[in-house]
This record gives C-alpha cells, structure tokens and sequence, in this order.
C-alpha cells in the first residue's frame, strides 16, 4: 500500500506539474490574447477618430457643394429668366419688323404705281420726239460736215 501511496502522491505530484504547466502556458497565451485584443482595440479606436473625420470633411464638402448647387440653380433660373424675355424682346421686334417691311412694301407699291404713268408718258414722248431729234440730228451732223468742207476749201483756196 504504501507503494501505491507513493505512485499516487507521485501521480498528483506529476498531475500538478502537468496543470501547474498547462495553467502557465494558458495564462501568457491568455495575455497575449488581451495584448492583441488591446492593440486591436487601439487600431479600431484609431480607425474608427480617423472615419469619423473623414465623415466630417465628407460633409462639410457635400454642406458646401449643396449651397453651390444650389445657387447654380439659381443662376440657371436667372438666365432662364433673362433668355426669356430676350425672347420675348425679338420676337416683339421681328413683328415690328414685319409689320415695317409690309409697310414699305405698300409704300412702294404706290410709289411705283404713281411713276408708271410718268414712265409711259415719258416714254411715249421720246418715242413721238426721237424721230424728229434724230431727223433734226442727221441734218444739223450734214450742216456741220458741209460746214467744214466749206470752210477747208475756202481756207485752201487763200492759202
């Protein structure tokens, strides 16, 4: 009996070392775990102040560029605006225009209807006249070349 004691204690001595070791390899890998742990939580922590001021920038620039967009709306409705009723001002004049072109038309409709009669008559006097000017031309053309023989014989003659 007194040897199984022994192999018992000797047991338990062995079983306590074994856990004692076991116990001890738990425990540092255990703090290696909460070291781990600790130096992800830092990196979370970083990480999640660095997102958030991001998140913060991402904001203030999508805060500015609705105030820019918004007041390119409002230059866009300005414009619109304005392109209208510069539309509105030509077409205004293009009636302007028109009812003026028409208004010259007839004018000159008139005018001419006036200087035709002129025209005929004034043609109808040249026509009646041109006989007779070109009749009275021929002669006074023969008169003058009469005239000029004349003159040459007599000036021949003295000389």
């Amino acid at each position: 009996m007194d040897d199984l004691l022994k192999i018992t204690g000797l047991l338990a001595i062995v079983s306590f070392i074994t856990l004692s070791w076991v116990v001890t390899i738990t425990v540092i890998k255990t703090g290696k775990l909460f070291e781990n742990m600790s130096l992800m939580l830092n990196k979370l922590r970083e990480d999640v102040s660095e997102l958030k001021i991001k998140s913060i920038i991402l904001f203030d620039d999508l805060h500015s560029m609705k105030h820019r967009l918004e007041r390119t709306l409002d230059e866009f409705s300005e414009l619109k605006s304005n392109v209208t009723v510069t539309l509105e001002n030509v077409n205004e004049m293009s009636e302007q225009i028109t009812k003026s072109v028409n208004n010259i038309e007839k004018r000159t409709d008139k005018f001419i209807s006036v200087l035709e009669p002129i025209e005929n008559f004034v043609a109808q006097v040249v026509n009646t006249i041109s006989p007779s000017v070109n009749y009275a031309s021929g002669i006074i053309n023969a008169f003058s070349k009469a005239f000029s023989v004349f003159s040459g014989k007599l000036l021949k003659g003295k000389g």
